[in-house]
């Protein structure tokens, strides 16, 4: 396997996770997956879907959250509850991708199954930011497969905050629903984590 070329390696403005990267040694890289391109495709889709509905349901300030009786927010349409099984779906399908990742570049065997199983440990502690400790335990893996670490994370990460549980706090005052704009800035970070990925995939194509 050939060292990642300097024409694939992705500057850390459009990096996912910029501090994934940051003082990384260079990493092995797989060849171009037309399939794997198009099921990242279709997971942008899917997840944007998912935000879409957040958007349509949720209310604008933090003042109409607050204002929510505990019992409203049980049967809110913008409550976790309502997601769960979107979140679910997503953390699934970005599993799949790292796995496709993973057999592209041989990688399958027991890097495999040990990344797997750290990764499942991350989300299921619902503490996201372990997924530094988490890349830094697979600096081998591809540039590639280290995107789709970043994108599984961030769909675990999102699940905490809204079940109240982010890093910056409970920005649900225990109602477990997102404002509007929590979910805008979700379909900036998709958007640019998506476009990141999907550019580092085609440079290799024409390259």
């Amino acid at each position: 396997m050939k060292l990642l070329n300097k024409k694939y390696i992705t500057t850390p403005s459009a990096l996912f996770f910029t501090i994934f990267i940051t003082g990384c040694p260079v990493h092995l890289v797989q060849p171009y997956d037309a399939d794997l391109y198009s099921n990242t495709e279709n997971f942008y889709k899917k997840a944007s879907s998912v935000i879409a509905k957040g958007m349509s349901v949720s209310p604008k300030t933090n003042k109409e959250i607050v204002s929510i009786s505990s019992a409203a927010a049980e049967q809110h349409p913008g409550n976790y509850k309502k997601f769960k099984d979107d979140y679910d779906a997503l953390l699934v399908d970005s599993n799949a991708l790292i796995l496709r990742s993973l057999a592209n570049s041989n990688q399958i065997g027991k890097i495999g199954q040990d990344l797997q199983a750290k990764i499942e440990a991350v989300i299921e502690k619902s503490l996201p930011n372990e997924c530094d400790s988490l890349q830094d335990s697979f600096a081998n893996v591809s540039l590639t497969t280290r995107n789709y670490i970043d994108l599984k994370c961030i769909i675990g990460k999102w699940a905490d905050e809204h079940q109240g549980k982010g890093p910056k706090g409970d920005l649900t005052y225990g109602k477990h629903i997102l404002k509007e704009s929590n979910w805008e800035g979700r379909n900036k970070t998709l958007f640019n984590g998506i476009l990141a990925i999907q550019k580092a995939e085609s440079s290799k194509k024409d390259n």
